[in-house]
C-alpha cells in the first residue's frame, strides 16, 4: 500500500465462526487516517486482540485510550499465523507506526495439540527463533515501527472446553516469543498472563476463552503501563549502536597508510569486571583515540567457550549519541572505563573536556547502553541521556566534587544498587536496580541531601612525588565487610605508569572505609594490594569475578617495553588485561595469587 497517497484505510472485517477456536461472526467497518498527527498504534492478531470490538474496548483500544494513540486494530477472529486464509501477516500495513502489538498462533496449533503440534509450532517460530512466519512478521514490523510488542496468551480456566491438551505447546510458544523479542532492540515481549489469571473469572467471557470487557481493560492497561515505561525509561537513541565486529575495525586500522594493528599489539585498557552472558565471558573497556581508522567509543572482548584468552568482540558507539554533543561537546567520541549493572546494561564515562585537550571544558558525564540479542552479536542501544553529570569535577577547588568518571556498581543484600564513581574524590549514589537510572535524578550537592555519599580521597603524603589522585573505585562484599578498591597515582603512561591498587573496608556500604591500620580512606588511608613489584606495571581498574568457590581478580597492566608514543612499532601491547586468583588473609584482607586459568571455569560450566 502507498502510505503517502492513502489518507484513509477502510477496514472491513468479515469474521467467520468456522475459522477456528478463536472465531466469531461479525462485520464491522473502520476508518483510519494514516496522516494523523497523533501517535499511532497498529493491533494485529486473532480474536483475543479483536474481542469486544463492538464496544470499542478491545485490548488495542484500551492501550490507545490509556497511552494516547490513534488505533488501527486489524486483528481478526480466527486469524492464523501460517495459513493463507485469515493470515495475521496480511494484517500488517506499511507505515511508520509508533507501536505495533502482535499476538497469534493459538488457532494454528489448536486441533494439533496431541499429534503434530511440534511441526506447526516450528512453522510459526523455530526453536532457535531464526525462522518461521511469526519471525518474518516481527522482523518486518520492527523495520517500520518504532516499537513492537509481541504478546503471548493467558491461561484459561481448567473447566474451559477450548484448547484441550494444548498447555505444553502454548508454554513453548511463549518461551520462543520471549526469546525472539530479545533478539531485536525495538521488540518487547508481553505476557498477558501477568494481567489476568483463571483465579479471577470476571476477566473471562462466558466461553471461558476470550477476555471479558474487564479482562480487556486489565490487559490493555498493563500493556499501556509497560509501553509508557519503555518510552519513558529506555529513551532509545535515534540510531542504533554500531554492530561492527571489533576485529573488522582492527583490520582496517593503519598508520601512514600501512596496516599496523597486529594481534600482538591489541590493547585492553580500563577493563570492566567479567560478566557471564549466553555461555561466554565478556568484558568491556575504554575506546581508543579516534584516529588511524579507529572509531569505536567502547569495546567488548570475549573468552569464548573452552578458550583461555580474550578475543575482540564488538565496536560500540561509533556514532556519538546526540546528548554527548550537548553535555560534553569537547568529547571526540572515545569513552572510558565502562562498568556493568548486569550483563546487558553497561555504564560508561564521557570524560571531562579538559582531559581531552580542552582546558576550558570541565563537565563530564556517565552514560548507559543496553543490549538485546544474543552474544557475541549483541545490539547495543544508548539510553539517550546521561545518568548523571558533574559540571566542574576537579576544577571545583572549593568542594570535593568528583568528575563523572569510572562507573562501577554493587547490589547489596537488600537488593538496592549503588553506582560508585569519581576521580580525586570517590562518591556513591543509588540507582534503580532494574532500569539503571539514577534513583532520584538530583544533582551532586556535596552530600547535603544524603543522595550522594563521599567514600574516599587520594593519598595525603605531602612529600609524595605523585599527585594525590585516586580513581577506578570498585566495591566488593566479602563476609561481613565491604571492600573499597581504588587506584592511586598515574595511569596511561605505558611502562612509566605509576598506578597502584589500594583497599579499605567498612561494615556498612556507605563507610567509613579504613585501611589495615584503621586510617580512613577519606584521610588518605589505604592498604596496598598491588604495585609494580607484583610483576605487573601499573595495575589498574580492579574488579572481582566469582565462579563457584573461585574468586578472580582482574586489572589492566602495561607490558614492559610497550612504547607510549608509538605503541604500534614494537610488537608489544601498550596495555592488556590480567586475571589472577584472589584469596583472603586470616585478618580479612585480599591476597592476589597466581594467574587464573579460564579452563577451570569451562570445566565447571561443562
Amino acid at each position: 500500500m502507498d502510505t503517502q497517497r492513502a489518507l484513509m484505510i477502510t477496514l472491513v472485517l468479515l469474521l467467520s465462526s468456522i475459522a477456528g477456536c478463536f472465531g466469531s461472526e461479525q462485520e464491522l467497518e473502520e476508518e483510519f487516517d494514516l496522516n494523523t498527527e497523533e501517535r499511532t498504534l497498529l493491533g494485529m492478531g486473532d480474536s483475543v486482540m479483536e474481542w469486544n470490538r463492538e464496544d470499542a474496548s478491545t485490548i488495542p483500544d484500551v492501550v490507545g485510550e490509556e497511552a494516547g494513540f490513534a488505533v488501527l486494530n486489524n486483528a481478526e477472529s480466527g486469524a492464523r499465523v501460517i495459513e493463507e486464509s485469515y493470515a495475521i501477516p496480511s494484517q500488517f500495513v506499511e507505515h511508520n507506526w509508533d507501536w505495533v502489538i502482535i499476538n497469534g498462533g493459538a488457532n494454528d496449533v489448536d486441533g494439533y495439540c496431541d499429534e503434530d503440534e511440534g511441526a506447526v509450532l516450528d512453522a510459526i517460530i523455530s526453536d532457535d527463533v531464526s525462522q518461521g512466519d511469526m519471525v518474518d512478521l516481527v522482523n518486518k514490523a520492527s523495520t517500520f515501527a518504532k516499537h513492537v510488542m509481541l504478546a503471548s496468551y493467558y491461561d484459561i480456566p481448567s473447566d474451559s472446553e477450548s484448547m484441550v491438551g494444548c498447555e505444553a505447546v502454548m508454554e513453548e510458544m511463549e518461551l520462543r516469543y520471549e526469546a525472539l523479542a530479545n533478539t531485536l532492540p525495538n521488540v518487547h515481549f508481553f505476557d498477558m498472563g501477568d494481567a489476568i489469571t483463571p483465579s479471577n473469572r470476571e476477566y473471562y467471557d462466558e466461553d471461558l476463552l476470550h477476555p471479558s470487557p474487564d479482562g480487556c481493560v486489565a490487559i490493555g492497561m498493563m500493556m499501556a503501563e509497560r509501553i509508557l515505561e519503555i518510552e519513558n525509561t529506555a529513551r532509545q537513541s535515534d540510531s542504533p549502536v554500531t554492530l561492527d565486529p571489533l576485529e573488522t575495525v582492527f583490520n582496517g586500522m593503519n598508520y601512514d597508510g600501512n596496516y599496523y594493528y597486529a594481534e600482538a599489539e591489541w590493547v585492553v585498557h580500563d577493563p570492566s569486571e567479567i560478566v557471564e552472558i549466553d555461555g561466554m565471558l565478556m568484558i568491556a573497556n575504554t575506546g581508543k583515540a579516534q584516529e588511524d581508522g579507529y572509531n569505536c567509543g567502547l569495546e567488548t572482548w570475549y573468552i569464548f567457550p573452552n578458550e583461555t584468552s580474550f578475543s575482540p568482540g564488538q565496536c560500540l558507539l561509533s556514532e556519538k549519541p546526540a546528548w554527548v554533543s550537548q553535555s560534553v561537546s569537547s568529547n571526540d567520541g572515545a569513552y572510558w572505563a565502562p562498568g556493568f549493572l548486569d550483563a546487558r546494561t553497561m555504564y560508561y564515562t564521557v570524560p571531562v573536556g579538559n582531559a581531552m585537550g580542552n582546558p576550558d571544558s570541565t563537565e563530564s558525564c556517565i552514560g548507559m547502553i543496553k543490549a538485546t540479542g544474543t552474544a557475541p552479536n549483541l545490539i547495543w542501544t544508548d539510553h539517550g541521556s546521561p545518568i548523571l553529570c558533574q559540571p566542574l569535577g576537579e576544577a571545583n577547588t572549593d568542594q570535593p566534587e568528583p568528575p563523572a568518571l569510572d562507573p562501577a556498581t554493587i547490589t547489596d543484600d537488600d537488593g538496592r544498587t549503588y553506582l560508585i564513581y569519581g576521580g580525586a574524590h570517590i562518591w556513591m549514589t543509588e540507582v534503580n536496580s532494574t532500569t539503571g537510572e539514577h534513583l532520584t535524578g538530583e544533582d551532586w550537592d556535596n552530600g547535603t541531601s544524603g543522595t550522594y555519599v563521599h567514600l574516599a580521597n587520594g593519598p595525603l603524603d605531602p612529600e609524595a612525588e605523585e599527585e594525590t589522585w585516586t580513581e577506578a573505585a570498585y566495591i566488593h562484599k566479602q563476609g561481613d565487610f565491604y571492600y573499597l578498591f581504588v587506584n592511586w597515582f598515574r595511569c596511561c603512561g605505558g611502562p612509566d605508569s605509576t598506578y597502584e591498587i589500594y583497599v579499605g573496608r567498612s561494615t556498612t556500604i556507605d563507610g567509613p572505609y579504613v585501611d589495615a591500620n584503621g586510617v580512613s580512606m577519606l584521610e588518605g588511608g589505604g592498604t596496598l594490594v598491588m604495585d609494580r613489584t607484583s610483576g605487573y606495571i601499573g595495575p589498574g581498574h580492579p574488579s572481582i569475578f566469582i565462579h563457584g568457590d573461585t574468586q578472580v581478580f582482574t586489572h589492566h597492566f602495561y607490558p614492559d617495553g610497550g612504547d607510549e608514543e608509538e605503541p604500534w612499532t614494537d610488537g608489544i601491547a601498550w596495555a592488556f588485561i590480567q586475571a589472577n586468583t584472589l584469596t583472603w588473609s586470616e585478618e580479612g584482607w585480599p591476597v592476589v595469587g597466581e594467574t587464573w586459568d579460564p579452563m577451570s571455569y569451562w570445566n565447571t560450566a561443562n
